[in-house]
């Protein structure tokens, strides 16, 4: 299973998380800023920036982000002083998302909304899944737009053959 690779083997607290620019390669798909969980596979670094299918994760090479910044461990993330605007609100979401099992990735990012959206908690974690589930989609729209491409060639090529 490969979200069992993905999930690592010490305390959610150390999961160290990024920020940056996800563009995919197709042209007409856009450019989305992506807070993110970085995964080392094999001496490799990675992104997950999808943070919602543990079972089927979106994992692109961290250097493929651009405008990549470290936010540090997730421990350190909850930490800093900037939640503090936040309120109780702060605590209500830590605790939604430890309820319902969110990944850090998830977390940060409804973080971020409360902050960039002025949302409350619960808004905020629905948005932050739905954003997830967008990229999702968007991983599956560059998929098809490159097996699109690849058969468009191999028709091409075909046809120039018969020529």
């Amino acid at each position: 299973m490969i979200g069992a690779s993905t999930t690592p083997r010490h305390s959610t607290a150390d999961i160290r998380l990024c920020s940056g620019v996800y563009k995919p390669s197709c042209d007409d798909l856009p450019a989305v800023q992506v807070v993110c969980q970085v995964t080392v596979l094999n001496g490799c670094a990675y992104v997950w920036i999808d943070g919602v299918n543990p079972d089927d994760p979106i994992l692109l090479s961290a250097q493929s982000l651009h405008n990549f910044r470290s936010l540090g461990t997730f421990k350190d993330y909850l930490e800093n002083e900037r939640h503090d605007a936040l309120g109780d609100d702060f605590g209500v979401l830590l605790d939604l998302t430890f309820y319902t099992r969110d990944s850090a990735t998830t977390t940060a990012r409804a973080l971020e909304i409360m902050h960039e959206e002025h949302l409350p908690p619960d808004q905020a974690l629905v948005t932050a899944r739905q954003w997830g589930i967008m990229l999702c989609e968007l991983n599956t729209a560059e998929r098809t737009a490159h097996a699109l491409s690849a058969l468009e060639k191999s028709i091409s090529e075909e046809e120039a053959a018969l020529v």
